[in-house]
């Protein structure tokens, strides 16, 4: 199946990267900026898609998001929910950041073995794509980006609620949320800790596409039940118009209690 991937080219030509300057590593701010042009790309399995971050690792204006330009917008266009509209993705970037280790940091293929068996067990045993974010072997922890193909496409809530507990950032899950694919710089001294940050990682298992769980549908409606502030009539029942149902069989599976 092909799937669509949108690619911001930043319309200033701003870097869309972290500069590390001088033998301290300071850090040098960099701002995103709202203003971009907007590519759609296809891909159709995983392979596809760790050709174009493999390609992206060297293009500093370019970045990605999980958004689709609404129908009728200009290619010219200003990042916000406006212009992007939320969009079922067949691919996902998962972002683990800061997780405790105390192993040998330059041993990428236990790192990676540990990070992916902090996520839910559909994705133990897949293949994936890895690039070590920017401050990966300057500051503790594991710090990567894990790109995963899936059997269909998820939607924003429901990646939330299938990753739910897990030590990542959640926030990537959002149309306009940028996905930082550019290597970083070092400039004027400063040294490269890892000059080697990306590639495909082998799970061992051959399988490179992740099995969705049949019951997220269910998973993804409690969650968002959870997450929002319930109404309730004066009797202080839950509004029937806030009774959540299995999509599949209707059933009620929040809010049940009063009936």
């Amino acid at each position: 199946m092909t799937c669509r991937i949108t690619l911001l080219n930043s319309a200033k030509l701003t870097s869309l990267t972290k500069t590390f300057c001088g033998p301290d590593l300071d850090v040098q701010p960099f701002k995103i900026g709202k203003d971009c042009v907007v590519v759609e790309e296809p891909i159709s399995d995983l392979k596809s898609l760790a050709n174009l971050l493999q390609r992206l690792e060297n293009e500093p204006t370019q970045a990605i998001i999980r958004g689709s330009l609404i129908a009728g917008k200009k290619n010219h266009v200003s990042r916000n929910t406006e212009t992007f509209a939320a969009t079922a993705r067949q691919w996902c970037m998962i972002d683990i950041d800061s997780l405790e280790w105390d192993g040998d940091i330059q041993d990428h293929e236990a790192m990676l073995s540990y990070a992916i068996q902090q996520l839910p067990i559909e994705f133990q045993s897949v293949d994936c794509w890895y690039h070590f974010s920017s401050s990966m072997g300057i500051k503790s922890g594991i710090r990567v980006h894990l790109w995963f193909w899936l059997e269909r496409p998820c939607s924003d809530d429901e990646m939330k609620a299938w990753l739910s507990g897990c030590p990542i950032d959640l926030r990537l899950f959002n149309p306009i949320q940028i996905h930082l694919t550019a290597n970083p710089r070092f400039v004027d001294g400063a040294v490269y800790p890892y000059p080697k940050r990306s590639g495909l990682f082998e799970a061992g298992g051959s399988l490179s596409t992740v099995l969705v769980p049949s019951d997220l549908a269910t998973r993804t409606a409690v969650t968002l039940v959870a997450s929002r502030q319930r109404s309730r009539g004066k009797s202080g029942l839950l509004d029937p118009a806030d009774i959540i149902r299995d999509p599949h069989t209707r059933l009620a599976i929040d809010g049940r209690e009063q009936f």
